[in-house]
Order: structure tokens, then sequence, then C-alpha cells
């Protein structure tokens, strides 16, 4: 990646003299299918803003002079150079991939480069992170609750033991997905949890009713279907 700092005086500059991509363009050349460009202007829109603002007192003036009768000249509209500074710009941009961030105190300018500097620091680490991270599974929640029983209790009615009983008999959500495979009806599916028994002192069951809304939740095709 590289990285130019440039103040809105040496960008304008540059674009007057037609040297902009001069300035960049030998190492965006060799490098911008490889790397990333990145471009900081310090003070660009404060600069065009002010710009603005002397040119439009400048016609005002002259206009001012002309209604007076102290100016027999012609008007000089004020140039437009905003339009120009930002085609010049997207050149930049889309032809030489160099991204390009407009900062507007040196505060905010040091910010950028810190930022930048950190992410490029800590991207091959971040790399072996994701590299590692891919060959694992995780199968459980930051709190150690199974991924399977938290996404059921996030079903209306679903409660802790009721989930416990299901993961207990479908310990993955493959496991429970292929035992409503199994099944030969759609109505024979939507009973599959029904005779689970989530209290052991009791013998209470989960019940045909939560059982049906189980399945809906995780099998219907509806994405309007209610599940009260």
């Amino acid at each position: 990646m590289y990285l130019w700092v440039a103040s809105a005086q040496q960008v304008i500059t540059a674009i007057d003299n037609d040297s902009l991509q001069a300035l960049f363009v030998t190492e965006m050349d060799n490098t911008a299918e490889a790397r990333q460009n990145i471009l900081l202007i310090l003070g660009l829109d404060a600069w065009l803003k002010s710009q603005r603002t002397r040119e439009n007192r400048a016609y005002a003036e002259e206009v001012r002079q002309r209604i007076q009768g102290q100016s027999n000249g012609s008007l000089s509209v004020p140039k437009d150079q905003h339009r120009d500074v930002e085609r010049m710009l997207l050149d930049l941009e889309l032809r030489y991939c160099c991204h390009i961030i407009r900062v507007n105190t040196h505060e905010e300018l040091s910010e950028w480069i810190y930022s930048i500097a950190s992410d490029v620091s800590f991207r091959p680490y971040r790399l072996l992170q994701y590299e590692n991270s891919a060959r694992r599974t995780n199968t459980h929640t930051r709190n150690g609750i199974p991924i399977l029983q938290a996404m059921l209790e996030e079903i209306p009615r679903c409660t802790s033991h009721a989930s416990q009983a299901i993961i207990a008999k479908y310990p993955s959500f493959q496991a429970l997905m292929k035992g409503y495979e199994s099944c030969k009806t759609p109505d024979e599916a939507s009973l599959l949890l029904s005779d689970l028994i989530t209290d052991g002192r009791t013998q209470r069951r989960i019940g045909p009713q939560l059982s049906k809304r189980i399945y809906v939740y995780l099998c219907a095709h509806d994405p309007v279907i209610p599940i009260e």
C-alpha cells in the first residue's frame, strides 16, 4: 500500500499546472494492480470554499462598479474551479485505483495516518487468526450454551427445559433436520418432538403444540406464516 499526504495548495497547484498525476503516477503505474493507493488531502474543502467566496466577492464588486459607471469592461464570470478539481480527483481515483480522503485539520490527518498504519500492522495477525478459525467450528455461544439450544429458546414458549430435552435427543441442528427428514409426512414431522420429556419428576412432555411451533419455525417455507 502507498500513502501520500498533500496540502490543498499542493493539489490545486498541481491541477493548474496539469501535473497532478505526475506527482503519483510513477509509483501508481507500478503498483495499481497489486497495492492500494491512498491520498490524504489536508484542507481542500476549506480552500475551495474560501476561493469561491473570494471570486464571488470580486464578481459582485465588478457588478457594483459597472452599475455605478466606474467600469465599462466585460464582466468576468467566476471560474468553476470546484468542478475542475472534482473531475481531476475522480480521474485519479478511477484510472489509478487511488482512494482519496479529505481532512480538515492536522488532528484529523494524524488520526487517519494512525488508523491506516495500525490496520496495516495488524493485518498479518488478523489473516493468521482467520486462517486458524476457519479450521475450527464453534458449537457454543459466548456463555457456553450450545448454539442449537440458544436458537431453540428464541422460539416463543420454548423453555430451557424443552430445549435441553431436544438437544439431548438431537445434539446438533443437522441431527434434528435428519430426524425431520426421516418422517414420512409433514404432520408426522410436526409431532416429532411432542413425546420428549422435559421434566423427569413429573414426566412432562414437550407436547404437540410446542412441537408443531418448533417445526414451523425451523422448516416452514412461507416467510409470513405465524408461529404463535
